[in-house]
């Protein structure tokens, strides 16, 4: 009896400390001893009275009380210390019923480009807050989070074991019939399961006594790496372009008729799918013949990539490819980047994830990008497909999703969109 008692306390003592403090959860930021609120993207630490703030409620007010007059503030964000443990800073919209409303570019570029983990096996409870750019870092919780879901459910787990077990020793002592054996067998059963429930709850605990260091995981900061596939000297020309010299200009190198699709008959996401594997990029390539005297590169041989087109390949820019698959689906040609984001063309502000720009729900042969740099056709079913800079033999086209571009042109201001239907 003195034994059990002694487990009972000690398994009292390991709940003084508390398991979940492996990850905070963001309404334990409640008046912790460093409380940050943020409200995301124009609006920075400075301008909220930091010392009034105290709870996720006063944080998600006042970010409320901002929109009011700064429409890209959609979300709050918390930072806070407890114990010497960094929390994972929330994202989360103000209004939940509005997070899939049109936010501004570079909003919606953080919200889908520090998407939470995707876990094979689900681990209940656990959720992810989201990941955060500050400074020149990422800053996330995955990990202190991941161990205290894990943690969690092995004490959930281990509760339900000792349970059985102890109805199992129970059910043996009730049976001994004043046997010592059995009833010291039964006392054996029961006396182990509690060992082992207090060795789980006490892990903390333990860990703790060693090195407090061990269980203070403080948010991972990660370098933040700037996207950058297309390098500064692209430049998108106008150049020559028609069907009939790009089918011309196949046939010599080799691409049996039917091989990339040209006709009407075809949808414009066929067409550009057609294309992946036999194009190759070139700047001022239009499917014509070199050399192309825009492109000033050199291969690792040393040859000026503007010599030649890989055999067996047509070589494109991005402007040109997506004027060859608008003419082949039946929709009128288009010049450089220049001409084609002009005056007619939109400025992006804002975006759903439903595939609307500016509020305008986009159809295939529909593009974005930058003047005298890039363009990407929308496909449909949330996909643009483009001719990138990668010269290597049939490299060019690239389908990708719907987020992509905008990832891209998220650091620039003067990101475009050419409604043509």
């Amino acid at each position: 009896m003195k034994r059990i008692l002694m487990i009972l306390a000690l398994l009292a003592f390991s709940g003084a400390f508390p398991y979940y403090a492996f990850a905070i959860g963001i309404n334990d930021c409640d008046d912790s001893d460093i409380f940050e609120c943020h409200c995301p993207v124009s609006v920075s630490v400075a301008d909220i009275n930091q010392e009034a703030i105290t709870s996720v409620e006063e944080c998600v007010s006042e970010c409320q009380r901002l929109a009011e007059t700064d429409p890209n503030v959609s979300r709050y964000a918390i930072q806070c210390e407890i114990d010497g443990v960094m929390t994972g800073v929330a994202n989360s919209p103000i209004d939940p019923a509005e997070a899939l409303a049109e936010t501004s570019l570079g909003e919606a570029v953080a919200d889908i480009y520090y998407q939470s983990p995707a876990l094979s096996v689900e681990i209940p409870g656990l959720e992810f807050t989201d990941a955060t750019k500050v400074g020149e870092v990422i800053q996330s919780n995955y990990l202190a989070e991941y161990v205290n879901a894990v943690y969690t459910w092995l004490i959930s787990a281990s509760a339900l074991i000792v349970i059985v077990v102890m109805m199992i020793g129970g059910l043996e002592y009730m049976l001994a019939r004043g046997k010592p054996a059995m009833i010291q067998k039964a006392t054996g059963r029961m006396k182990n399961a509690l060992i082992g429930l207090v060795l789980v709850m006490s892990a903390y605990t333990i860990a703790y006594l060693i090195d407090p260091n061990t269980v203070r995981f403080e948010s991972l900061s990660i370098s933040y790496i700037d996207p950058k596939l297309y390098d500064d000297e692209i430049k998108d020309t106008d150049g020559f372009f028609s069907v009939a010299a790009t089918e011309g200009y196949a046939s010599s190198q080799g691409i049996l008729p039917g091989d990339i699709l040209c006709d009407t008959s075809y949808s414009i996401a066929e067409i550009a799918e057609s294309a992946v594997g036999k194009m190759t990029y070139r700047m001022g390539g239009k499917g014509n013949a070199p050399p192309y005297s825009a492109d000033t590169k050199t291969d690792p041989d040393g040859v000026q990539y503007s010599t030649y087109c890989p055999a067996g390949t047509v070589c494109y820019d991005c402007s040109g490819f997506s004027s060859f698959v608008r003419q082949c689906a039946g929709l009128s040609s288009v010049g450089g980047t220049s001409s084609i984001f002009d005056s007619s063309a939109q400025r992006i502000t804002n975006y759903t994830t439903t595939g609307y720009i500016n509020g305008i729900k986009l159809e295939p042969g529909d593009m974005v990008g930058r003047p005298s740099w890039h363009v990407w056709i929308y496909i449909g079913d949330g996909r643009w497909a483009e001719s990138h800079a990668d010269r290597n033999p049939g490299k060019a086209i690239a389908i990708t999703d719907w987020s992509y571009p905008f990832k891209i042109m998220s650091k620039y201001e003067d990101a475009y969109v050419k409604i043509s239907h």
